[in-house]
């Protein structure tokens, strides 16, 4: 029997882990990630040397991002999320994820 698509996300969205939440400032550069779409939402892909995210010790490549300031992201556009967290100054993020405990 193979598996749909849908039991492939739902394995790997059980495999991420933990949901965890990060308040992160705007540095000089941004926050400091770089996100990619993906079918369970946008996926981390690269945490920036020296940013405010790095800064924070948290969030990791691989990490899906499923709030911003509180609101689910599930059926939004890909575009529309980036540009949100683009044009905030500071801003709360939610992410399900492998992040360390504290």
């Amino acid at each position: 029997k193979s598996v749909s698509m849908t039991d492939a996300v739902e394995a790997e969205w059980k495999n991420l882990g933990s949901v965890y939440t990060v308040h992160l400032a705007k540095g000089s550069y941004g926050y400091g990630l770089q996100f990619e779409p993906s079918e369970m939402g946008p996926r981390v892909t690269q945490v920036f040397a020296q940013s405010e995210a790095e800064r924070n010790g948290l969030v990791q490549a691989g990490d899906v991002l499923v709030e911003l300031d509180g609101t689910d992201v599930t059926g939004r556009r890909f575009e529309e999320l980036m540009r949100t967290i683009l044009d905030s100054k500071d801003i709360k993020m939610t992410f399900r994820g492998r992040a360390a405990a504290f």
